[in-house]
């Protein structure tokens, strides 16, 4: 019995080991600051919240999927502007990319993590007024359950290597 145990908590610990974090399979859509963070209460009809992270990035800059999946919907959404929604391949998220400047896939489309979807842009009405992208994260088919994508993106990039030749910062 004790030996049973034993073999139990070993393979339990290396599972805990070897399982990958929940963010393994995302990658971070634009590399920028994130200039507004997420802001969501209980009441999903108060004011004031922000339903996902604003990532600063030159208008034109690249936006990539940050996890893969099918295009649920590439076009204007009101007052978020040019949007495309992807719902991820394993069907729990739906992901959008708000207030690009123009898309690389249409509805129906299926795409990879880091694969690019579009151009980050001013369209619609922005809680910001540098170019951004708006990224927000939502149980699928849902309308209100939604997530802090810092939650589920890996810890941010890092900043730039110095180019080479460059001399090294001192301590």
């Amino acid at each position: 019995m004790r030996r049973l145990i034993l073999t139990a908590a070993t393979t339990f610990l290396a599972f805990l080991l070897l399982a990958p974090p929940a963010w393994a399979d995302w990658v971070w859509p634009l590399r920028g600051e994130v200039i507004t963070p997420y802001r969501n209460g209980d009441d999903p009809y108060a004011s004031g919240q922000h339903r996902g992270i604003d990532i600063a990035g030159d208008v034109g800059a690249p936006v990539v999927a940050a996890a893969g999946g099918d295009v649920r919907f590439a076009g204007t959404a009101g007052s978020s502007g040019l949007t495309v929604s992807v719902r991820t391949a394993d069907g729990r998220y739906d992901t959008s990319y708000l207030h690009l400047s123009s898309t690389a896939v249409r509805e129906g489309d299926r795409i990879a993590a880091g694969e690019r979807l579009g151009t980050v842009g001013t369209s619609g009405v922005r809680s910001a007024s540098t170019p951004h992208l708006h990224f927000g994260i939502r149980d699928a088919g849902s309308r209100h359950a939604y997530h802090d994508p810092l939650d589920l993106l890996p810890p941010a990039p890092p900043a730039s290597p110095a180019p080479r030749g460059a001399p090294a910062p001192q301590p």
